[in-house]
């Protein structure tokens, strides 16, 4: 996002998002508990049933 917004902020890009609509975008901000990864676990021995 910051490329966006850095670039319809800056003169002439401006004047083109202006004429366009084009406004800035919020950055991403991630949910609380978001750092820690979920515990994945692969188990390739194991054969799954077929129904």
């Amino acid at each position: 996002m910051k490329p966006y917004n850095n670039n319809i902020l800056t003169f002439p890009r401006n004047i083109l998002a202006g004429m366009y609509g084009l406004k800035e975008k919020p950055y991403f901000e991630a949910v609380e508990g978001a750092e820690k990864a979920p515990n994945v676990e692969f188990n390739f021995d194991k054969k799954e049933e077929t129904k």
